[in-house]
């Protein structure tokens, strides 16, 4: 069983889903819906999830999340149902690739799989896209009346007629489209609201549109009416530049009192977006692998600091399993907390490896190269010597000894 839906079982979840050849033990009324964000990602991002059919019948999840800020638009995932699981309550889907990786631009071609299940309150429910680095997305949604945007690339063709609509939307209302006319593509413009829409095209075609009832996009131009289907965005991976950095410590894991210094990066796209870069690397090489990074929200006019929740992977190994910090306040608000004064900042956070949980272990960093803020009086001071651990990279990765402190009151990630 992957880590993904151990993960989910543990959050007291249920069933999204009661259409199929067994009866759920934990029925769920709508077939079909969407779902939205409970509460948006630190203010940045919402994110719908419609459960439907494609045109030639299959069950489908697709996810669309658009920023508050920029209304930027992306599909990130459309995937087949492959599986419901009574005994856990949990929906299952995949899709060869996501807008994490497709392939395009550099990225890899990451299969993707989404997780949606109710959570035992019997309304809410919770999302994962999970790919092969790691989980991209987790958020709680809720039912709503609210369709999303139709802002994606949608189409339709039919081999025995030949009907063909396209429909390539932008966030800014514009498009390009085919409507049913041979090859022809053409700019466009479209209205959308409540549901329901028209296109029309620089020389003079129209289409009307609209969600059916089973949250399907129905559009009907020059004579075809045709279900359309939606498309996972092409990837465009979120770029940073360099916004300073700073002296980071985690002693109690790295078993080295003397600050290392960890490059800062900010998001060009998404404002307040920072990443501490490859932290762990910075702070004991030897161990850790370059490419695993903690990314932060910093709000220079507030001060306010906030993480996402999720899992981060650190770039170590420890028995062989991948270690990781499991940042999930909501859920562990006694283990799971984030504290700040000017400069300095402190994530505080469960840590774990395979099914296993540790006790927290503190990281803190001082930003004192680049911050945005207003400072505090530092303190943590550099590193007056190297740090004990030196070695040869060519020698490969060295091995943990240490042994973290299990939880004194533990929380259980194990489905019995």
């Amino acid at each position: 069983m992957s880590l993904a839906v151990v993960l989910l079982a543990a959050f007291g979840l249920t069933s999204c889903h009661d259409d199929f050849n067994d009866t759920p033990e934990y029925p769920f009324n709508n077939t079909y819906g969407v779902w939205q964000s409970l509460n948006a990602d630190n203010g940045t991002n919402n994110y719908y999830v419609v459960c439907t059919k494609r045109s030639t019948g299959e069950d489908i999840i697709y996810v669309v999340r658009q920023n508050i800020a920029t209304g930027e638009v992306r599909t990130l995932f459309v995937g087949d149902v492959e599986q419901y699981d009574k005994t856990i309550g949990l929906l299952t889907a995949s899709a060869p690739t996501s807008y994490f990786g497709d392939g395009e631009n550099g990225t890899d071609s990451l299969e993707t799989v989404a997780y949606l299940a109710v959570q035992s309150n019997g309304v809410t429910r919770t999302l994962q896209l999970i790919d092969e680095t790691g989980i991209e997305v987790i958020q709680e949604v809720t039912p709503t009346n609210v369709l999303p945007t139709i802002a994606g690339y949608w189409d339709a063709y039919d081999d025995e007629t030949g009907n063909m609509i396209i429909l390539d939307l932008y966030e800014d209302s514009t498009a390009v489209v085919n409507l049913n006319v041979g090859d022809n593509y053409a700019l466009a413009d479209y209205e959308y609201g409540n549901g329901q829409g028209s296109v029309t095209d620089e020389n003079g075609n129209t289409a009307t549109l609209a969600f059916n009832k089973d949250y399907q996009l129905v559009a009907t131009a020059n004579g075809a009416t045709m279900v359309v289907d939606p498309y996972t965005s092409e990837s465009q991976p979120e770029q940073f530049e360099a916004a300073g950095s700073a002296l980071i410590v985690c002693p109690q894991w790295t078993e080295i009192e003397e600050p290392a210094r960890v490059q800062i990066e900010v998001s060009t796209s998404i404002p307040n977006h920072y990443r501490l870069v490859s932290p762990f690397y910075a702070m004991e090489p030897d161990y850790a692998d370059e490419g695993y990074h903690i990314e932060f929200y910093y709000d220079a006019a507030t001060g306010e600091f906030t993480m996402d929740e999720g899992m981060y992977y650190i770039g170590e190994k420890y028995q062989g399993n991948d270690v990781f910090l499991y940042y999930y306040p909501s859920t562990y608000p006694q283990y799971n907390y984030l504290e700040n004064e000017g400069n300095v900042f402190v994530i505080t956070s469960l840590w774990g490896h395979g099914n296993s949980l540790w006790s927290p272990m503190p990281i803190t960093f001082m930003w004192d190269d680049g911050f945005p803020g207003a400072e505090a009086t530092p303190k943590l001071q550099p590193a007056k010597k190297a740090p004990r651990r030196q070695m040869k990279r060519s020698l490969g990765k060295k091995v943990k000894t240490i042994s973290p402190k299990v939880l004194d009151t533990p929380v259980n990630i194990t489905v019995k």
